[in-house]
C-alpha cells in the first residue's frame, strides 16, 4: 500500500476513537485541570490540580495526579493554558481542543514517518505501518488524546528536517519536541552526534550540541 492511502485507514479508524471518552487513561483530564491552572496565574510546577477546590476541572483529575505538579514542558502548559482560556473555562471543549492537540501530533507523524524513511532508503508504506498504522498509536495516542503524540510528531518532524540539510531548523524542532516532554529532546541529541558527519572530533559534536 501507499502512504497515502495508509493514512485514509488511519483517519477511517481515528474517528470513532476520537467520538468516544478517552481510553485507558485518564491523564487528559489533569491535562485540562493544569490548563485551568495556567489560565488562572497558578503555577503548576509549585501545585497539582487539588488547588483549584471545588471545580469542574478538578473534580476530573482524581487519583495520583490531583496533588502532583506538572511533569510537562513550557510549550505544552502554555498551549494547555491558552485552550482553556479560549474555551471560555468550558471543560468539555477544552477536552475536545486537547485531543484534537494530540491529532496534530498524530498528522505530524503520519507525514513525516514515510519522509524520514525513505531518506534512509526504506519503504515508506512499512515504516508508516510500524510507525504510524498500529495499535499504540490509535489506542494510546489517538483515543486517549496524550501530549506524547505532539511530541512524538515534532520529534519526527525535527529529524527529517535536519536529515535534508538543515540541523540547526532540526534541532530548532526537536527542542520544541522537549519543551512537550523532555524526551523529545533526544531528537537534538541525534542530530548533534550524527548531523555532521564523519570528519567531526567529539569535541566539537559537544560544541554543537551545546550551542
Amino acid at each position: 500500500e501507499r502512504p497515502g492511502r495508509l493514512a485514509g485507514i488511519l483517519a477511517l479508524w481515528s474517528v470513532p476513537l476520537l467520538v468516544a471518552p478517552p481510553l485507558f487513561s485518564d491523564d487528559i483530564y489533569s491535562y485540562a485541570a493544569q490548563g485551568e491552572m495556567v489560565s488562572r496565574h497558578i503555577s503548576p510546577y509549585l501545585y497539582g490540580p487539588g488547588v483549584l477546590g471545588a471545580s469542574p476541572f478538578s473534580s476530573l483529575a482524581q487519583g495520583v495526579w490531583i496533588n502532583t505538579p506538572s511533569p510537562y514542558g513550557p510549550l505544552f502548559n502554555g498551549l494547555d493554558g491558552r485552550i482553556v482560556e479560549l474555551t471560555d473555562h468550558r471543560v468539555l471543549l477544552s477536552l475536545v481542543l486537547l485531543r484534537l492537540l494530540a491529532v496534530v501530533g498524530v498528522v505530524l507523524m503520519a507525514v513525516f514517518v514515510p519522509r524520514l524513511a525513505r531518506s534512509y532508503g526504506k519503504d515508506p508504506a512499512t515504516a508508516f505501518s510500524l510507525g504510524v498504522l498500529n495499535p499504540l498509536v490509535l489506542l494510546f495516542l489517538v483515543g486517549s488524546g496524550h501530549n506524547d503524540a505532539l511530541m512524538v510528531g515534532l520529534l519526527v518532524a525535527g529529524l527529517d528536517v535536519a536529515r535534508r540539510g538543515h540541523p540547526a531548523w532540526g534541532m530548532a524542532i526537536c527542542a520544541l519536541a522537549g519543551a512537550i516532554k523532555i524526551p523529545g529532546l533526544a531528537g537534538a541529541f541525534a542530530i548533534a552526534w550524527t548531523g555532521p558527519g564523519t570528519g567531526y572530533s567529539l569535541r566539537r559534536r559537544a560544541r554543537l550540541l551545546a550551542e
